[in-house]
This record gives C-alpha cells, structure tokens and sequence, in this order.
C-alpha cells in the first residue's frame, strides 16, 4: 500500500489493518526513525528533514546515546564500606568526647558569651 504524510508519498509501505476508532492511522517509532521524522509535540505536528535547520541537526547528531545499564550503580567494595564505618565511629567518638561534662571542665564562658546561650 502506499502512504501519504504531511504532504509526502510513500511507496509500498507494510500495513496491519486494524479498528482504531477514531483515529486514522498510528505510525510507528520505528518507521518516524527510519524517516528521521521529529515529533514537535508541544505544536502537534511531524518536523521533516528538510524542515530541521542546520542548528538542530548538529545538535541532533551531538547527541549521545546512553545505555540503561551505565545508570546502575555498581556493588559497593566491602572493604571500603568497613573502613568508611570506622571512620564514621571514630568521628562519632571525637564528637562525644567533647561534648562530655568533663572535656567542658576549665573551660571558663565570658558573662557575654552565656547570656546567648540557651
């Protein structure tokens, strides 16, 4: 069968046939991408080739795909954690350490200093 889009003729392209109710015709991602066809979703309309300025496609073309995969973040070293821990421990003991009563002692608060002190 042949198709017309947007004003452009198609030579024997394959069709399932099919109830679509009100619609007309559903074109596949796979045929727009193989026509190098653009949706401008936001003016409800197909961007041809012909119509895509220079800009857009060296934009188009800089563009790099990213595979799914690169977005899982890989199994933590257990060493490295175990040694982070301890350090977390080691930074938490410093931490109570000088807030305990008895690091405060000689410790000597100008009158100013306590009256902001809550």
């Amino acid at each position: 069968m042949h198709l017309w889009v947007g004003g452009r003729r198609f030579l024997n392209v394959p069709m399932l046939l099919a109830d679509l109710g009100s619609y007309e015709m559903i074109l596949g991602r796979v045929w727009l991408a193989e026509k190098e066809v653009w949706l401008d979703v936001k003016n409800r309309r197909l961007v041809w080739p012909e119509e895509r300025s220079p800009a857009e496609e060296i934009a188009n073309k800089s563009q790099v795909m990213i595979p799914r995969n690169i977005l899982k973040r890989p199994a933590s070293n257990s060493e490295h954690q175990k040694d982070a821990d301890r350090w977390d421990r080691s930074f938490e003991q410093e931490i109570a350490q000088e807030e305990s009563p008895q690091s405060r002692k000689g410790v000597v608060v100008p009158p100013k200093a306590r009256s902001h002190r809550l």
